[in-house]
């Protein structure tokens, strides 16, 4: 007997929500699905923005593009969310998501961001991950900058790669990422902020771009590891650099 794929539709999901309706947890409003949930198809939840968080069974294997773009608190962060393990995500599934998404009662890992006219800046990242990898664009735009203190005391970070549209990189951006090792900068980078990667102390070697001329106050420092640096283009250098 073949298995049935309970698949979740735009105006399926509507009428589960005018059924269940919304309830509220300390001025939270939750939509929580019911468990026999697989399949959550393309813009299931899409513009859904009076609800605060909503609530996804374990059961869920496949999320489909644009399920869930829009949705959320139109007042609330952004937020760009990282398919979880066993779960096959689409491209867009998140994109401009406002809304917090939990599976099995967990958030799903994710960063915070910023869109302006130029393109989009990380703001932040919700846990302590071993490994990020940030998208080169998020909401179509692409992705210019890691600011202040996004991955700041993330002492569990071993691997992040950055792409190549990431132009600068903010205050203590890696500050205090004690096992990160290595990290490859992008050709375009040309702005590190002070303490961008201070007290790294397992970073061994890093290559800094052409266009980074300028090193600020504490960019390394702490970095007691780091043998393999190349300051031949460096014009102006901060305090306590290394």
């Amino acid at each position: 007997m073949k298995k049935i794929r309970k698949h979740i539709l735009f105006l399926t999901s509507l009428l589960i929500f005018l059924l269940t309706g919304i309830s509220v947890h300390a001025d939270e409003r939750v939509l929580t699905l019911p468990s026999e949930v697989t399949v959550i198809e393309e813009e299931a939840f899409a513009g859904l923005t009076n609800v605060d968080r909503i609530d996804l069974p374990a059961t869920v294997t496949e999320i489909g593009r644009e399920a869930f773009r829009g949705s959320g608190n139109p007042s609330a962060e952004r937020r760009y969310y990282f398919a979880p393990a066993g779960v096959n995500v689409a491209d867009g599934a998140f994109d401009n998501c406002r809304a917090v998404i939990r599976i099995n009662g967990t958030e799903l890992p994710r960063m915070t961001y910023t869109v302006g006219s130029n393109g989009v800046t990380i703001t932040g990242m919700s846990e302590q991950p071993t490994e990020v990898i940030i998208p080169d664009t998020i909401d179509g735009k692409p992705v210019i900058a890691i600011g202040n203190n996004v991955f700041s005391g993330k002492r569990s970070l071993i691997r992040v790669v950055i792409p190549s549209t990431v132009t600068s990189l903010g205050q203590n951006a890696f500050y205090g990422c004690s096992s990160l090792a290595g990290i490859d900068l992008p050709e375009g980078l040309n702005s590190l902020g002070s303490g961008v990667f201070a007290f790294c102390s397992s970073l061994t070697e890093i290559d800094l771009p052409a266009g980074v001329t300028s090193l600020p106050s504490e960019a390394f420092y702490g970095c007691y590891a780091l043998t393999d640096i190349d300051l031949s283009r460096i014009t102006t250098l901060g305090k306590s650099v290394l």
